[in-house]
């Protein structure tokens, strides 16, 4: 939080400040097209057949609509959405289970968010789909009580955009982005591998092969993360149209 001293500081205030202005232009842009303000919205549920402990209790906030009536989240993010002209989704976790959350009592929404660098738009799901999804991710939960799963964020993400598959998850570029995500470490150049990063990971797998086996890694990173890249996927798709 501090600052150089005299002149230096005024270019330092500056620099910081110059995304802020691209970033407010876009909110008044996205509060444009979804002027309506509407109160926060409860979330009340647990799927059936399962226990009270997996219920979700929460509240949804940030919501407007537009003039049709559609529902829209609209938030603000003070990070980077977009580094290297790339969607960073694991920066986009936390708003892709909002935004299955929301849909899980039928609710149509999209969700979008403003960053300093660069804004994501999630267009409204099916129920079936949202509902599915969030299973999964109570699956992961549950089974993540007991044991450490083996998946690692970033090393799955970068799985996934070399093309891993179900059809052929062993397939050598996928595999080895992964590996080089989780393991690759240059620390002279301030590089670190997930493993590095992570005491969790680092404990519990302390190389690639350890998280690999079993072929666990693939199969969570399909159920849990490819939906989200699929839907990011899609809105890159519609802007770039």
């Amino acid at each position: 939080g501090e600052l150089p001293a005299g002149h230096f500081a005024d270019l330092a205030q500056q620099r910081l400040a110059e995304p802020m202005e691209k970033m407010f232009q876009e909110y008044a842009k996205a509060l444009a097209e979804w002027p309506e303000a509407l109160p926060d919205a409860a979330l009340d549920h647990l799927p059936e057949g399962l226990a009270e402990p997996l219920r979700l209790s929460d509240w949804l906030g940030g919501l407007r609509a537009n003039a049709q009536g559609q529902r829209c989240r609209l938030l603000l993010d003070s990070g980077s959405l977009v580094k290297d002209k790339r969607y960073r989704l694991d920066k986009l976790v936390p708003f892709w289970v909002a935004h299955l959350a929301a849909h899980l009592e039928g609710g149509s929404i999209t969700s979008r968010i403003v960053s300093k660098a660069g804004s994501v738009t999630l267009d409204p799901l099916d129920p079936p789909q949202a509902r599915a999804c969030w299973s999964q991710l109570l699956d992961a939960w549950q089974q993540g009580l007991d044991r450490p799963l083996p998946l690692a964020l970033r090393s799955a993400l970068a799985w996934l955009a070399k093309g891993g598959s179900a059809a052929d998850p062993t397939a050598g570029a996928a595999r080895e982005a992964a590996r080089a995500s989780y393991e690759d470490s240059d620390p002279s150049y301030g590089k670190f591998g997930e493993c590095d990063g992570n005491a969790y990971l680092a404990r519990a797998y302390p190389d690639f092969d350890a998280l690999w086996a079993d072929g666990e890694f693939a199969r969570w990173a399909l159920a849990l993360l490819q939906p989200m890249s699929d839907a990011v996927g899609r809105a890159s798709a519609k802007e770039a149209a």
